[in-house]
């Protein structure tokens, strides 16, 4: 489901379970960026976890942003430039 929706595609998923997860459990979810945890939970390992999240979504969607910016550039370039701006066709 969270595959399905552009808004969650790239979602971090932090899964608390009471064992390892297993084999096809992994298998299943593969595609997402998950982590897991074993109960019991410390607090602070909770936390930790969330911060890491949530600072690679904000680096990535600053690369984001700022290859955005650079597309822009590049697309305001005269098209006879030559590399290392451009390829020449």
């Amino acid at each position: 489901m969270l595959m399905s929706h552009r808004q969650t595609y790239n979602t971090p998923l932090l899964i608390l379970t009471d064992t390892g997860p297993k084999k096809q459990f992994l298998a299943d979810f593969t595609p997402l960026k998950i982590d897991y945890m074993v109960k019991p939970l410390e607090a602070q390992l909770v936390r930790a976890k969330i911060n890491i999240f949530y600072e690679l979504f904000k680096q990535k969607k600053a690369v984001d942003q700022s290859l955005n910016e650079l597309d822009k550039i590049y697309k305001k370039l005269p098209p006879n430039m030559t590399w290392p701006f451009r390829k020449n066709s």
